[in-house]
Formats: C-alpha cells, structure tokens, sequence
C-alpha cells in the first residue's frame, strides 16, 4: 500500500513529490474548514494557533506546488505579503472598527455603533466646509497644473539629432 502512494506522485531532482493542482486546492479548503471551524467552537487562544497552522500548511502547500513554474510569483510572495500586512491589514481593520464605538485607551470592550459614527460625521457642518474647502483647492491646483505644462513644454529646448559619433 505504502509503494503504490509514493509511486503515484512523481518525484524531481530534491527528494519531495511534487504536488498536483487539485491536492493544494484540497489542502486550501482544508485550512479554510480547519480555520471556521476553530474559530466558531474554540477558545479564542486555541483557535488563534490552530487556525495559524492551517494557513502556515496551505501556504506552505501552494509554495511546494509553485516551486519551479512560478518563480516570478514566490519572489514578489514576501514583498506582497509585507504590503499586505503593513497597508491592506490596517487599513480593513480600522474600516472595521468604524462600526463601533471603539477607544484603544480604554478596558471596555467596543460597542456596535453601526452606521452612527458615519451619520455623525457626515452631519457636521464643519466637515462639509472642509470638504467644499479641499475640492476647491484641488481644483486650483489642478488648473494651475493644466496651465503650465503646455508652457513648460514649449520653453523646452527641442532636442537635435548629433550627426557625429561619441568616441565611447
């Protein structure tokens, strides 16, 4: 039973077989169930390490099935992966917690808010003079813009073709 499992997966030149399309996929929907699962019937804690493991598998996984075809793709993964975590991640999370009545200084846990803290908001006048404010200047600035890139243009010598080689 044991020779026909590894004779069925092909193995390269390092050792390990090399995974097809539809074992990572499997292995992807796994982590996805693994980590729902985890999250909704454990404790927080539990759930946080489990829920790590299965994505550190899938991903783990999809670089294995990669390796070799994609090498494009695993070399712009970290850089990704750090944009992610450093812009994306934040920037979802305080979408997030705008539903809430939220403040970091505080113990108590955050409140649903809803869509208050956007009405709020959004029924400031101060914020709409603002507002008005930064669309006009933007506008200004765009105007200014428009006007003096034709005249940068035209105050640019024209280039003229040398009919001589350089010695380099």
């Amino acid at each position: 039973m044991r020779a026909a499992a590894t004779q069925s997966l092909p193995r390269p030149a390092g050792g390990l077989p090399v995974l097809s399309g539809g074992a990572v996929l499997g292995v992807i929907v796994a982590a996805i169930l693994v980590a729902v699962g985890t999250i909704l019937w454990l404790p927080p804690a539990a759930a946080y390490w489990i829920t790590f493991a299965a994505v550190a598998l899938a991903v783990a996984a999809v670089v294995r099935f990669a390796w070799g075809r994609h090498a494009g793709g695993l070399l712009v993964a970290p850089a990704l992966g750090v944009l992610f975590l450093m812009n994306i991640f934040p920037l979802l999370w305080s979408f997030g917690l705008s539903f809430f009545n939220y403040r970091a200084n505080r113990l108590a846990p955050p409140t649903w808010a809803g869509l208050a803290n956007y009405a709020g908001v959004l029924s400031e006048p101060v914020i709409w003079r603002q507002e008005v404010a930064a669309w006009g200047e933007a506008a200004r600035l765009g105007a200014a813009q428009a006007m003096m890139t034709p005249a940068s243009a035209a105050a640019r010598p024209a280039r003229r073709k040398s009919s001589r080689k350089s010695g380099l």
